[in-house]
């Protein structure tokens, strides 16, 4: 893709106000100049996919090998997947009323269309079940806001972190009390690995190869949902 940048020198977080200010005013200069001289270069135009129906392609082989292809592409985030058969896809969407083609919204930093059928791509690569989808469709919204895109591209080693209120953490099993962090809730883990994948693989906003937050850490993998 052809577009225009300016580089704006690290760190911006963790430093006083007037330094971000000072950065700012430094970088102004070159935005103005990118927004009124700069002009893609012939023959760069990018086609623009439609965000629904969902590309299917067609893989012969096993689901080891569907794993290897995701891992690949950047459409997973490392931990092994269950392969986003349409027939699989068609189950996980009866968990919601909502249209396949419905727009969620666009997830930063990329911007990526997030349609109710994206959700369900991910809740069954995250081993995640048709009745959580009430709870992704809400995250993957809360993703969507605007006071969310701080976080997706600091090199500090945060990590979403979503709380689940109401009848339907009984419903659908969703650990809220002792031990609720850890790994022995299918409806958490699922969820948490569901929502960093769609705001990883979606919105862009995994870290660079390798992770510069020194040693990063798990909840970049998976999210912690309470």
């Amino acid at each position: 893709m052809d577009f225009a940048t300016v580089i704006v020198p690290h760190p911006m977080g963790m430093i006083p106000l007037p330094e971000i200010r000072k950065k700012a005013e430094n970088a102004f200069p070159e935005i103005l100049k990118a927004a009124t001289d700069w002009q893609p270069k012939a023959g760069a135009g990018l086609a623009m996919k439609a965000p629904y129906p969902a590309e299917v392609i067609k893989l012969k082989g096993t689901e080891r090998d569907a794993n290897d292809l995701f891992f690949k592409n950047g459409w997973s985030v490392g931990v092994p997947i269950v392969a986003p058969t349409p027939d699989r896809v068609k189950e996980m969407l009866k968990g919601t009323s909502h249209k396949p083609d419905e727009i969620v919204g666009l997830i930063a930093p990329r911007m990526g269309v997030v349609t109710v059928e994206l959700v369900a791509v991910h809740a069954v690569m995250a081993g995640c079940k048709p009745e959580y989808m009430p709870v992704l469709l809400a995250i993957a919204e809360a993703l969507c806001k605007p006071e969310y895109r701080g976080p997706t591209t600091t090199t500090n080693p945060t990590a979403p972190f979503a709380v689940v209120n109401g009848p339907i953490l009984n419903q659908i099993g969703l650990a809220y009390g002792q031990g609720a962090g850890g790994p022995e809730w299918l409806a958490n883990v699922a969820i948490g690995l569901a929502m960093n994948s769609i705001g990883d693989v979606i919105g862009g906003s995994k870290p660079p190869s390798p992770d510069k937050t020194t040693l990063g850490w798990p909840g970049n993998t998976i999210a912690m949902v309470v």
